[in-house]
């Protein structure tokens, strides 16, 4: 007996009538729009959205008002994160969508949809990172500053580079530490990193093969 597997949509909005008319107006809008969703809304980082521009220039080009296309984008972003979240597939969002609204209505636009829904392995990898790491403190964004210094005698000037890391603390409020790095501290940061990423593929590798040996013990 096959596996039925849970909706995608949530049960908390698929009785609203807003939400299931701008369900069916995502599906009806153009090939560009659903591009566009794929290509500039991100949930993991580099986070993204679409720009007053574009929101604008769709607006214009769908006949609809600029809060009908921001609404358009929050449908989107609600199905794509439902993915990321379950590792359904394109295929599934859009037959979930078909029993809520209508084979009908989405026949039309089934390649398309099944397009922007598309996710690779390492964006959901990212997503559940994020929401493994949620209840503690939680990385922002980080720069590294090139900067020249003068010594404690002032008689000098040296390369240095400043590392601000901006992070969420324990109470969800923004916080940002600056680092000093000397050249040298660069370059074994720059190893520790690439070394990280290193014995984290191994440890992905390993564990793939472990759970693929278990499958077949079975």
């Amino acid at each position: 007996m096959a596996e039925q597997r849970e909706m995608i949509i949530p049960t908390s909005v698929r009785d609203n009538d807003i939400f299931r008319e701008d369900l069916a107006r995502f599906v009806r809008s153009s090939t560009a729009l659903k591009q566009s969703l794929y290509k500039d809304v991100k949930l993991v980082p580099p986070y993204g959205t679409l720009s007053d521009t574009q929101i604008n220039h769709f607006s214009n080009e769908l006949s609809h008002s600029y809060e009908e296309i921001q609404r358009i984008v929050s449908v989107f972003s609600l199905i794509r994160q439902q993915l990321l979240e379950t590792g359904q597939t394109p295929e599934e969002a859009v037959s979930d969508i078909e029993s809520l609204i209508g084979k009908e209505i989405v026949e039309a636009s089934k390649e398309d949809l099944q397009f922007a829904f598309t996710y690779p392995a390492e964006e959901r990898a990212e997503y559940l990172a994020l929401q493994t790491l949620i209840f503690g403190p939680a990385y922002l964004s980080s720069s590294l500053r090139p900067s020249l210094v003068a010594t404690a005698e002032g008689a000098e000037l040296v390369g240095v580079h400043f590392m601000t890391i901006s992070y969420l603390n324990t109470e969800a409020e923004q916080k940002t530490v600056t680092l000093g790095i000397t050249p040298g501290e660069l370059e074994q940061l720059e190893s520790s990193i690439a070394e990280a990423k290193r014995r984290l593929e191994t440890v992905i590798e390993i564990s793939g093969a472990q759970s693929g040996q278990g499958l077949k013990n079975q």
